[in-house]
């Protein structure tokens, strides 16, 4: 993603996009990418983090371009905090929001135009508040709860008990 705030740099100097990043892994080679890159200070760097609804609440937007995710509770939990979500289409939670409504998702998370393109657009704070207007207006927080799932799975499992009973 470093390279995706290397190119916004590259065609808008004064965007005033800055990327945090969390996770366990070791930093230094992304700090090294992101210095000679020359966005080091649009760059923070967590570590691993407790507490992702602190982190979510932190930021405008949620920012996930994955590789394979059968439905990544980042995103899922950014939607419920009613926070836009920039990921891919390898990320099974794109069935769960409207791409370009409620956020971005982007063909390859190697695609480092589309992403800079899609962080950029939410640059724009009417762009920002229009998805985020449109999760709160379409309850995306509801359609994306725990308690919607579970009661669905639920459901799931008391209509394969009803059809056993019936055999």
């Amino acid at each position: 993603m470093a390279e995706a705030i290397g190119n916004l740099q590259k065609t808008d100097n004064h965007t005033p996009a800055r990327l945090v990043v969390a996770g366990r892994a070791n930093p230094g080679a992304y700090r090294r990418l992101a210095a000679k890159l020359g966005v080091e200070e649009k760059l923070i760097f967590l570590g691993a983090v407790n507490n992702v609804q602190e982190l979510i609440a932190a930021t405008d937007v949620a920012v996930l371009p994955t590789f394979d995710d059968p439905c990544s509770r980042f995103i899922l939990e950014a939607l419920a905090a009613g926070k836009p979500v920039i990921t891919t289409k390898f990320n099974g939670a794109i069935d769960l929001f409207v791409d370009n409504r409620h956020g971005r998702a982007i063909d390859d998370p190697r695609d480092i135009i589309s992403l800079s393109e899609a962080i950029g657009y939410f640059t724009n704070r009417d762009n920002l508040h229009r998805a985020e207007n449109a999760i709160i207006s379409d309850n995306l927080r509801q359609n994306v709860s725990v308690a919607r799932v579970a009661q669905q799975l639920k459901a799931v499992y008391d209509d394969i008990l009803a059809k056993r009973g019936r055999r």
